[in-house]
C-alpha cells in the first residue's frame, strides 16, 4: 500500500520541491495551498501523513490543525497524546525513518 502525504503551503515552489522529492521515494504526493484547501483534502480523502505550513495567509496551520483534530470521523484523533511529527530544518523526523530534505 502507497504512503498518501498532503503537503501544504501557500508558496507553490515549496510544494513542488517536496512533491519532486517524495514521489520518486514512492509515496503519493498531494498538496494544497491554503488551510481550506487542506481540510476539504483531509475530510473528503484522509491521507496518512500531512506535512503542515504553520504560517500561512487567513486560517493558519495550528487552526487547520485544530480543527483536524476536533473532527473524530477522521483517523487522526485519539484518546492518548498525539503521535508528533516534527520537521525542523527540511527534515522530516518519523518512527520509521528520517528524510532530510537538505540533501536535494
Amino acid at each position: 500500500m502507497v504512503t498518501r502525504i498532503l503537503v501544504v503551503d501557500d508558496f507553490s515552489l515549496n510544494n513542488e520541491l517536496i512533491k519532486n522529492i517524495l514521489t520518486p521515494k514512492g509515496y503519493e504526493v498531494t498538496c494544497a495551498e491554503n488551510g481550506q484547501e487542506a481540510l476539504d483534502k483531509v475530510f473528503n480523502d484522509p491521507p496518512d501523513l500531512i506535512l503542515l505550513d504553520v504560517m500561512m495567509p487567513g486560517m493558519d496551520g495550528y487552526e487547520v490543525c485544530r480543527r483536524i483534530r476536533q473532527n473524530p470521523s477522521l483517523p487522526y484523533c485519539s484518546s492518548r497524546p498525539l503521535d508528533l511529527k516534527l520537521i525542523n530544518n527540511y527534515s522530516i523526523l518519523s518512527f520509521n525513518n528520517i528524510v532530510d530534505l537538505s540533501e536535494y
